[in-house]
């Protein structure tokens, strides 16, 4: 609401105990989808550099996105993997803050994303679902949805899909979980930092060595 993109795709969250995938449910005529060629039944897999699961990643892939730009969009179609591309709209005397209440318009700008812009993911807390795949040893984790070009997360080949179970000597459950570690006023005697993922039933380590350039930042 917020950026006001107007796509005319509507979507369907599909659950199993398989995991999660999107498909769309049905297409306005003559609407940017109807444009990009998108049809009911197609599972969206990647919108842009986003990893799509579920309805919340498909909206979020398409904050801030500019008027007239476009996005590709991959599709699964008929069991064929394939590409369209989504023309940028936004309706009809929309601005960017046009819902945004004067309140919250006048509010400090948001803090800092450290495990964005230090590590170079973004992340949400795993689904029940999925939670219970992770076996006995987790209560929980950090889905990676996003992995920044470029980022200490990339050069580790961290991938969207991984779960991050731990960082250093912490379990990562909560953002709060992982902020306590980027902030911790200690955070230097702990590099390289370790952390650890879960990807298709195996728990696998690595270090972040974060830079001095990030640490000068920091403070």
């Amino acid at each position: 609401k917020l950026s006001n993109i107007y796509h005319g795709v509507s979507t369907r969250d599909q659950k199993s105990p398989n995991g999660h995938r999107l498909t769309v449910a049905g297409v306005v005529p003559s609407s940017p989808g109807a444009t990009a060629g998108l049809r009911s039944g197609d599972e969206v897999v990647r919108v842009g550099s986003v990893q799509v699961v579920d309805g919340v990643d498909f909206q979020r892939s398409l904050l801030h996105r500019v008027d007239g730009a476009s996005v590709p969009i991959e599709i699964v179609r008929d069991g064929v993997e394939q590409t369209v591309t989504l023309p940028i709209r936004r309706r009809a005397g929309a601005t960017v803050r046009s819902h945004l209440p004067k309140k919250v318009a006048a509010e400090p700008a948001a803090p800092v994303d450290r495990i964005w812009t230090d590590v170079g993911l973004r992340i949400r807390p795993v689904d029940p679902a999925r939670l219970s795949r992770l076996g006995a040893n987790y209560r929980g984790g950090m889905v990676v949805t996003d992995v920044r070009a470029n980022s200490l997360a990339e050069q580790n080949s961290v991938q969207p899909g991984d779960v991050l179970v731990g960082l250093h000597l912490w379990e990562t459950v909560s953002r709060d979980n992982v902020d306590y570690v980027l902030r911790h006023p200690d955070l230097a005697s702990f590099q390289p930092l370790k952390f650890y993922i879960w990807r298709q039933g195996e728990t696998l380590y690595g270090h972040f060595r974060l830079d001095q350039a990030t640490q000068t930042a920091r403070r």
